[in-house]
């Protein structure tokens, strides 16, 4: 009888402990759980975070490129688009060959994933196919009043000199695309260009915690809140920071 006391005695102390057991494995899950909810969303954050800091930094590149590109011509700006309408003399394939025609440099990571899936005629070879360059989306759009767009049934082609550019820190050349862009803007080919306030909404998005890098036309990069600084005061953005005086185009007033 002692024996079996014992053995009923064992069998309910190892059952009380495995349901302690299992109520400590439960509350350990709990606690895991919560910290997960609260660390999850500063995991997010700093991954976009340094997804925004690999997007100023392909700028960064992009405006190197620009500044090599305009060396070797004179001080000018390559156009949007030439009369061939081939990629290779776009803007980004004439910039690509400054950067090892790497099509990366050219894509935003917090958006080529869902602009190449919304928008596949963004895709380009970056240099041309000729010169090596790789296949890739296009995560940016220029200030067309710099990167002209403008070619004339003539063929006339129209550059913007470098020199020619007051203030040019506070004149924007590259934005980012919105991934929406194709409901948002119909022009969504390649040889897009920002040129009025309109164009300035609807093709800029706000990618990076509320807002957006912007390459200006003296090299440097920053962020800016799409809402505050650039949607709600779009026209004066326009007319201070995308048009110029010496521009080819008239200054906006709606």
């Amino acid at each position: 009888m002692f024996e079996l006391k014992n053995s009923q005695c064992i069998v309910f102390y190892t059952i009380e402990k495995i349901k302690i057991s299992a109520l400590e494995v439960t509350v350990v899950i709990a606690i895991i759980a919560i910290l997960a909810g609260m660390l999850l969303p500063a995991l997010n954050k700093a991954r976009e975070k340094a997804r925004a800091i690999s997007c100023a930094n392909n700028l960064k590149q992009i405006g190197l490129g620009f500044a090599l590109y305009c060396d070797d011509n004179g001080g000018y700006f390559p156009m949007v688009v030439y009369p061939s309408y081939a990629v290779a003399e776009m803007w980004m394939s004439r910039v690509g060959a400054y950067v090892g025609n790497s099509a990366k440099q050219f894509e935003c990571p917090s958006t080529a994933s869902t602009l190449k899936s919304t928008m596949p005629v963004l895709d380009f070879v970056c240099g041309g196919a000729a010169t090596g360059g790789k296949t890739g989306t296009l995560s940016y759009v220029p200030n067309g009043f710099v990167v002209e767009l403008y070619v004339s049934a003539a063929g006339e082609i129209r550059h913007v000199l470098n020199s020619s550019i007051p203030n040019s820190s506070d004149v924007g050349l590259l934005f980012e695309l919105h991934t929406d862009l194709k409901n948002r803007y119909s022009n969504h080919q390649l040889n897009s260009a920002i040129t009025d306030s309109n164009m300035l909404e609807k093709k800029t998005g706000d990618h990076h915690s509320d807002g957006t890098n912007v390459l200006w036309a003296d090299g440097h990069v920053n962020h800016l809140k799409t809402k505050t600084e650039i949607v709600d005061k779009k026209l004066d953005f326009t007319q201070q920071n995308l048009w110029f005086q010496g521009s080819k185009r008239t200054k906006p007033t709606t």
